[in-house]
């Protein structure tokens, strides 16, 4: 199947549904913020994928962004994909994601030759009306987005 699909509007909704669908009680994946970026865009009653959603949105530079952990990371393993990356002190890769590396990550999945990361892509646009729309789904997009394919199951 050939399709060229064009990302063209993430809202900071669709963020969220993205990080709270990929990350609840996630095997791969958690993520977070360095603390004085994330207190600078929490907000009274934001729940912490409204503040995940603003740092992508705001970020204008690596340091800024959402740092989204490869909980599968085991000593001595190098970093996946061509995002910017650090480690822990216990040796844990962790990526720096903002909008760039999302849009390019979606378009990646809604233009792939593999039928699930299309039908995760689709999930994910047509979520509303959507049952397929799951954590499996946000999984693919999610490792997609990170590591530029998936490379987990």
């Amino acid at each position: 199947m050939n399709i060229h699909a064009q990302v063209l509007n993430i809202t900071q909704e669709d963020l969220v549904d993205l990080f709270s669908t990929a990350f609840y009680d996630s095997l791969n994946f958690c993520a977070d913020a360095k603390a004085h970026i994330y207190d600078a865009h929490k907000e009274e009653g934001d729940c912490f994928e409204d503040v995940l959603a603003k740092v992508v949105l705001d970020a204008k530079v690596a340091d800024e962004k959402m740092r989204v952990y490869d909980l599968n990371t085991e000593e001595g393993d190098e970093p996946t994909g061509n995002l910017t990356y650090d480690k822990t002190k216990q040796g844990v890769i962790y990526y720096y994601v903002g909008m760039k590396e999302i849009v390019e990550g979606l378009q990646r999945a809604a233009n792939s030759e593999d039928e699930a990361e299309r039908k995760a892509f689709f999930a994910f646009l047509n979520r509303e009306e959507d049952c397929d729309w799951d954590a499996d789904c946000a999984d693919i997009l999610m490792q997609i987005i990170v590591f530029g394919e998936v490379i987990y199951g």
